[in-house]
C-alpha cells in the first residue's frame, strides 16, 4: 500500500481536504496533509515532510501556495505528481502548476480537450464527490426545525462577484412567486456594493450563517426543495461537490441543468434539473404538493451517491487510473 503527500487547504474543518484525506484512508492509503498557508516556515516543512514520509504520490488540489520547484523536488524523489483542481477554470492561475505535474485531474470533462491544448500533458476527468462521515445530522430537534426547515432551500454564495448575480437574480424570482425561501453560506459584506441584497427580501431570507457538516445535512434534510446552481452550466459535467452534498444528504435537489449530467445523476429519477427561471418556477410548483415524488427522487440520487460518488469512490477511480497511465500502485491488491 502506498502512501500520499496531500497538499490541501485545511485550516478549517469544511475544507475540502479533510473529505479527500478521509476518502482515501478508507482505502487503506496512508495519508499525510499540509496546508502550506498554516506553515511558519513552508518549505523547510514541505522539505522535511517529503524526506520523512517517502510518499509514492504528491497530490495537489488549487495549489495555493504551492511553490512550482516543489513539483521538481519531488520528481527528483521519484514521487509521482498529481494534481486535482477543484474548479471549472483554466487560466493561467491553473496551467502554472498543470503544466508541471505528471497527471492532472479536472473536475469539468468539458475542460479536457481544453487543457491538452494548452500543454497539460497528461489530462483526466474525475468528478467531485461526497464524505458521508463528515455529514451526519444527528438528532434533529423541534429547535433545529425552526432554524432550518423551509419549504425551499439553497446553499452558496451570493456576493456581489459577476457569476453570482444570476443566482441572485434566480433566488429573488423564487420569493416574487411566493415560495417559503432560505439561504445559506457566507455572510454577505456590509459594503455599498451589497446594499441592495441587504435591504431586499433576499437578504432578509437570509439564514443567518455559513452551515457545513452536521447542519448542511439538516439543512437538506428539512428542505421540501434544495435549488443548486453551477457556476459554468455549459461546461460538459462540470457539477461542483454541493451536488453530491446535497444530494448525498437526501435532498430533493432541482438543479441548472448542466451540460451532460444525466451521465451522473439522471434527471426525473435521481434529481430534478431546469434550464432558466421560468421552468424553475413551474417545478417548484408542481413538486412542493407532491411529498411523495419528491421523496422517492431524493431516495434515489442519495442511494447513487453513496453506491458511486463518495471520495472512496473517487480516489478509488483516481488510483486505478494512474496504475494503467503511469504503472504507480498506491492501493493494494484486493482494492487495485
Amino acid at each position: 500500500m502506498g502512501s500520499v503527500l496531500l497538499l490541501t487547504r485545511l485550516r478549517h474543518p469544511w475544507n475540502n481536504g479533510h473529505y479527500y484525506a478521509q476518502g482515501m484512508r478508507e482505502l487503506g492509503v496512508t495519508v499525510t496533509g499540509f496546508d502550506p498557508e498554516m506553515a511558519a516556515h513552508p518549505e523547510a516543512e514541505f522539505t522535511t515532510l517529503l524526506a520523512r514520509t517517502s510518499p509514492r504520490v504528491l497530490l495537489l488540489t488549487k495549489g495555493t501556495a504551492v511553490p512550482a520547484h516543489w513539483v521538481e523536488m519531488a520528481r527528483e524523489r521519484s514521487v509521482l505528481t498529481v494534481q486535482w483542481h477543484p474548479d471549472p477554470i483554466l487560466d493561467q492561475s491553473v496551467l502554472r502548476l498543470a503544466c508541471k505535474v505528471d497527471f492532472f485531474f479536472t473536475m469539468a470533462q468539458g475542460l479536457v480537450e481544453a487543457f491538452r491544448q494548452a500543454g497539460v500533458p497528461r489530462v483526466a476527468w474525475l468528478s467531485q464527490g461526497f464524505a458521508p462521515s463528515f455529514f451526519q445530522p444527528g438528532e434533529i430537534t423541534g429547535e433545529d426545525r425552526s432554524l432550518f426547515a423551509a419549504s425551499v432551500t439553497s446553499v452558496g454564495n451570493l456576493s456581489s462577484r459577476p457569476e453570482y448575480v444570476g443566482r441572485r437574480r434566480s433566488l429573488s424570482r423564487v420569493l416574487k412567486e411566493g415560495f417559503d425561501l432560505k439561504w445559506w453560506g457566507p455572510p454577505p459584506t456590509r459594503s455599498l456594493r451589497n446594499l441592495p441584497l441587504l435591504l431586499s427580501r433576499l437578504g432578509r431570507a437570509y439564514g443567518g450563517r455559513f452551515v457545513f457538516g452536521s447542519e448542511y445535512a439538516k439543512v437538506a434534510a428539512l428542505s421540501g426543495i434544495f435549488l443548486g446552481f453551477d457556476r459554468c452550466p455549459e461546461v460538459r459535467n462540470s457539477m461542483s461537490q454541493r451536488l453530491y452534498m446535497a444530494v448525498g444528504c437526501g435532498a430533493f435537489y432541482l438543479c441548472r441543468y448542466v451540460q451532460g449530467m444525466e451521465e451522473v445523476l439522471e434527471p426525473g429519477k435521481e434529481i430534478e434539473t431546469f434550464g432558466g427561471d421560468e421552468e424553475m418556477v413551474d417545478k417548484i410548483r408542481y413538486y412542493l404538493p407532491r411529498e411523495g415524488a419528491r421523496r422517492k427522487i431524493a431516495e434515489e440520487g442519495r442511494h447513487k451517491v453513496l453506491q458511486r460518488y463518495t471520495y472512496r469512490h473517487r480516489f478509488e477511480e483516481m488510483f486505478r487510473l494512474l496504475a494503467r497511465e503511469t504503472g504507480v500502485r498506491v492501493l493494494s491488491g484486493r482494492n487495485q
